[in-house]
């Protein structure tokens, strides 16, 4: 649900799919986890998962 930008978030809030706090909590996670792992500038990671 995470990617390049919070617009998968934002989507699954509109669709309902996520409550609001459930959004809130989505980018204040995604957003603490990359300033602790402090990632070099310009840093990407591309993740496949298939179920």
């Amino acid at each position: 649900m995470i990617g390049h930008s919070m617009g998968e978030t934002a989507c699954a809030f509109a669709d309902e799919l996520m409550t609001e706090e459930q959004t809130m909590l989505a980018i204040y996670w995604r957003a603490r986890c990359v300033l602790n792992s402090n990632p070099p500038p310009g840093c990407m990671a591309s993740v496949g998962v298939y179920y």
